[in-house]
């Protein structure tokens, strides 16, 4: 027995090991050595080795406490509940070494199983200690600092007590990784990721292969978004295979990208090491929701809750990973089985709350918001969420047929017109399109600072999106959240529905890659230049292989392995629809959401719809797409010479590279700045025909319209705008420019048209809106006069009087005499003496019998 413990010690112990067992010493640094071998064992997920040397040497002395309380860790991490708390209550009763830890071990067995009275007693115990005894080890203090935190339930000032110990315990020995981690937990579950990286680093200088540190780090990592993530969870696991938290958090983001049956694998993996593992089985049980297999969910749900019958968090995983799935409704009747379960569940009141409001149930979202920071007010999501909803009497509300428009006061003036018009329309479009329509009218609102935004869709500041769908409720940045020109609003809006649409007919189970792609596509069925077109990273990526098959399209968004793959997952998405529309026809992209709806796969769906295999689809999409852009693939060699510095290229000799577009583009650059427009002109023609998919700001389309604008030829400028637009609705700019350029060559139509366009990019410019009046009051287009006028009298320009009276005018040309007088009276009202005014006055009145003047 003896030789078989030297040599698991000598293992990980070396010399010092072999000489405690020799001298049987019962010395403070002796018994470290020993029980970091033990526990060394544990964390590398060597349990049954790590059982074998703790009860080799408890044989030597049964009376060793330290021992005792890391084998029930050992038992613990192995779900043997009951060997574990033997082996803690032992190692309790025998008041020496482990003492401390075993108390705060047996109120977290006693937690973990619900019993949270007899834990909170133990925890209360292990802090009265620490008050009694201020000289404590760095792992004492440790387990002092993890009972603080487990009280922060229901004192919620603990968490600062937790927060000091740990930092205690770091000073005591600055190696005591265990204790960074533990803080790095708690910093995270409490939203500062910030600190939570910075301690998860620190944890690792100590030790780079511990797996616990890791999965710290690749938590963290996950929650900024980083790609990292799954990198540094693989080191974990390399490090510890069997280290169930890992396995299960791999589960959790295999769940992301919607890999169910990976996930699936992992999950029960991870149950082969720990039987018990809590939150493993509420991991499985989502898997198995997300798949449709009632029976094997239902059976989950009953093993996790015989192990603890109060365990909420079963539902607020449930919840939060049906969040992630776009099951906002699902996500509500989970956190609210949480509450149930338990009234003290301040995360399931925050799930619950947060969903609520995505789903619409505003008032009862907020109380129940409310209710969570009430009880939990270091949750920074419901803290912001908070303060948001403070802020809803800025906003007002406007209702159409099928839509609730909620704007900021400052704004819906001016925006209300066009987005009542632009969301019925969309409403209508998509009711016909996919013959299905909301059980009630989809909320809509605008957000003009994008903080606000971020916080009532994520409860985060900072996210880089513009819009989102919740299915009933939609939500985007209004158009004076960004910079001018930085996006198109309308397109924006017309996506998000998009969604709403989709989810609605796929009882929210259509993929991110497939409601992505679709609803890009739609954006460019419904307007010239809407939706994400092709760039030039876009096929570099592509020629480089960095870009993914239609069969992996999801992991282009959840898991992106380079900085524009998630711009260039949503084109290729909205490819992988043009191909299918060409091919097949539209009435099969129906066909697969409703596959979705009934539970099927991709994979299902694509073979009973399509007739193909993933592996066939992505033959046959890549086919399509080296057809589609043959010529711009040409022109994008692996090794283009394009990569030489422009004051290299200048001196080169372009016609030798005419069919590499950068080779182009880059001598046009030089060209132009040596003022040279007549080369700069025949290179830029050469990089149009290579690539004329392309019309970014940098696009030659863009620089042919100034060269022509230049020599003022606005005939060929605006065919160069035109055709820019017609791909980039995102330019404000070009459509100003081209605008203004049409009217000049008496095309007063497609000016005013062109112009509107304008508005879906940036609406505040008041001489846009003077100048498309005055292009509808040419054409005699007195509605839409109207709705000009209106948004020149919303942005208060100088004379209000004037304002008023071309209002006035406009509606009194449209035949709305009321509405024209009403106008006409706010002009006088502001210049009594003025002119037009007046004598509008009068031809108003004398069109009017005096009855009809009288009664309105």
């Amino acid at each position: 027995m003896i030789i078989g413990l030297l040599q698991r010690l000598t293992a990980r112990c070396a010399m010092a090991a072999l000489l405690s067992v020799i001298a049987l010493g019962t010395a403070q640094g002796q018994v470290n050595i020993e029980t970091e071998a033990v526990r060394d064992l544990m964390d590398s997920g060597e349990y049954t080795e790590a059982i074998e040397t703790a009860t080799d040497l408890l044989t030597l002395d049964a009376n060793r406490g330290d021992i005792l309380n890391v084998l029930g860790e050992v038992h613990l991490a192995l779900g043997d509940h009951q060997t574990a708390r033997e082996s803690f209550q032992r190692a309790y009763e025998l008041d020496g070494d482990g003492r401390l830890e075993a108390m705060h071990n047996l109120g977290a067995l006693a937690r973990y199983r619900g019993d949270m009275q007899t834990a909170a007693q133990w925890f209360k115990r292990v802090l009265a200690h620490y008050n009694a005894h201020p000289a404590l080890t760095s792992t004492e203090l440790t387990a002092v600092a993890a009972a603080a935190a487990a009280l922060g339930d229901t004192q919620p000032s603990s968490y600062h007590d937790a927060v000091r110990v740990y930092g205690e315990a770091a000073q005591a020995d600055k190696n005591n990784v265990a204790a960074y981690v533990a803080l790095g937990n708690l910093l995270l579950d409490k939203y500062n990721n910030t600190e939570a990286l910075e301690t998860f680093r620190e944890a690792l200088e100590i030790d780079d292969g511990y797996a616990p540190a890791l999965l710290g780090l690749a938590r963290s990592e996950h929650f900024d978004q980083s790609a990292d993530a799954m990198v540094t969870l693989n080191k974990s696991l390399e490090s510890n295979p069997n280290y169930v938290p890992a396995r299960t958090f791999l589960a959790q983001l295999l769940i992301e990208s919607e890999q169910y049956d990976a996930a699936e694998e992992q999950a029960l993996r991870a149950l082969e090491t720990n039987a018990n593992a809590l939150h493993t089985l509420s991991v499985l049980a989502a898997v198995y929701h997300l798949q449709g297999d009632s029976e094997k969910f239902d059976k989950t749900i009953t093993r996790a809750l015989a192990i603890n019958p109060r365990y909420a968090d079963l539902y607020n995983t449930l919840a939060e990973i049906a969040v992630n799935n776009r099951l906002y409704e699902n996500a509500v009747d989970f956190a609210q089985r949480a509450v149930d379960m338990d009234a003290g569940s301040w995360r399931g009141y925050g799930i619950l709350g947060l969903n609520q409001l995505r789903i619409g149930e505003m008032e009862k979202g907020h109380a129940n918001v409310a209710r969570a920071f009430e009880g939990d007010p270091f949750n920074v999501w419901t803290k912001n969420t908070l303060d948001f909803l403070d802020s809803k009497d800025d906003y007002e509300t406007v209702e159409s047929e099928h839509a609730t428009i909620v704007l900021h006061k400052d704004e819906a003036a001016l925006l209300t017109p066009y987005i009542r018009v632009l969301a019925e329309d969309a409403y209508r479009y998509y009711a016909k399109r996919y013959d299905w329509r909301p059980a009630g009218p989809i909320r809509i609102e605008l957000y003009p600072d994008h903080r606000d935004f971020s916080v009532r869709t994520l409860g985060l500041a900072g996210i880089g999106i513009l819009g989102v769908s919740f299915g009933p409720v939609v939500a985007l940045d209004s158009p004076s959240a960004k910079p001018a020109g930085s996006f198109n609003w309308g397109a924006v809006l017309w996506h998000e529905i998009a969604h709403s649409f989709h989810m609605g007919v796929s009882r929210h189970r259509v993929p991110r890659w497939f409601s992505e792609g679709l609803a890009v596509y739609e954006e460019q069925q419904a307007q010239e230049g809407w939706g994400n077109d092709v760039t030039v990273d876009f096929l570099k990526a592509y020629n480089a292989g960095l870009m993914l098959p239609v069969s992996r399209l999801n992991d282009g968004f959840v898991r992106p392995t380079y900085p524009q793959q998630i711009v260039h997952s949503y084109y290729q998405s909205s490819l992988v629809f043009d191909f299918i529309d060409a091919r097949w026809g539209f009435g099969v992209i129906r066909d697969m959401l409703a596959g979705y709806a009934d539970g099927k796969t991709t994979p299902e769906a694509v073979q009973a719809v399509l007739g193909l295999s993933m592996d066939e689809l992505d033959s046959e999409f890549d086919a399509y797409f080296r057809k589609r852009f043959a010529t711009a693939l040409e022109a994008f060699p692996r090794h283009s010479v394009g990569t030489v510095p422009m004051e290299q290229i200048y001196g080169m000799i372009a016609d030798q590279f005419t069919k590499d577009y950068q080779v182009q583009m880059n001598a046009a650059a030089a060209a132009w700045n040596k003022q040279d427009m007549v080369r700069a002109e025949t290179y830029l023609l050469r990089a149009l025909e290579l690539f004329p998919e392309y019309a970014g700001a940098d696009s030659a389309y863009w620089y042919l319209a100034e060269i022509y604008r230049q020599r003022k030829d606005l005939e060929k400028a605006s065919q160069q705008l035109t055709r820019m637009v017609a791909i980039n609705a995102d330019h404000y700019q070009a459509h100003v420019l081209l605008g203004g350029m049409l009217e000049t060559l008496g095309k007063k139509q497609r000016a005013a048209e062109i112009l509107a366009r304008s508005i879906y990019i940036y609406p505040y410019n008041p001489p846009l809106h003077e100048e498309l009046a005055a292009l509808y009051e040419d054409m005699h287009n007195w509605p839409l006069a109207v709705r000009a006028r209106e948004s020149v009298l919303a942005l208060a320009p100088v004379d209000m009087a004037e304002a008023h009276y071309r209002l006035a005018n406009a509606h009194a040309r449209a035949g709305d005499k009321r509405a024209a007088r009403y106008q006409v009276l706010r002009a006088l009202e502001l210049a009594p003496s003025y002119p037009q005014a007046l004598e509008l006055l009068l031809e108003l009145r004398a069109a009017t019998t005096i009855s009809q003047w009288i009664q309105d």
